[in-house]
């Protein structure tokens, strides 16, 4: 069991260090934005109906990294369920993503789900934080468990 979980987690880790040039990945945001205040737009919005007050919001914290010493991520949450992540990798240059897109919000789980890259990412909301989950929407666990967490700014 412990192997198949280091082994899941250096393959998970080895994924998202690949390395690739800046680019940059958007996505159409529709017009009706349903629960917004008319002529607002991002931070300065109504909170959707069913998103915590404290989910929205900027993010920021260092990710663990197998080819690097880690990964400066800032995510922001804006109140119009549109975010935008911003990812560099330590050490390297030409290293640096941006992702924006749309994100939706489950009340049951308390979980964010970024949909807006190639895939997407899940992070479970805290009191002022944001933890990043495994792709089944588990929490990492074992060692690095501590280094998944975003802080709110």
């Amino acid at each position: 069991m412990k192997k198949t979980l280091l082994i899941f987690g250096t393959a998970l880790a080895l994924a998202a260090c690949k390395k690739n040039e800046t680019t940059t990945v958007s996505t159409t945001q529709p017009a009706d934005t349903g629960n917004v205040v008319a002529g607002q737009t991002g931070m300065d919005a109504t909170i959707p109906e069913g998103v915590e007050a404290n989910a929205t919001g900027t993010y920021e914290g260092i990710l663990p990294c197998a080819s690097c010493p880690g990964i400066d991520t800032k995510l922001e949450l804006n109140n119009d369920m549109t975010y935008e992540l911003e990812q560099e990798y330590q050490g390297e240059k030409g290293n640096k993503f941006t992702e924006k897109g749309r994100y939706a919000y489950d009340a049951a789980t308390k979980v964010v789900t970024l949909q807006g890259g190639d895939q997407e990412h899940y992070y479970r909301v805290g009191t002022n934080t944001l933890t990043q989950l495994n792709t089944d929407k588990t929490e990492v666990t074992g060692e690095l468990a501590g280094h998944y967490i975003l802080t709110k700014q």
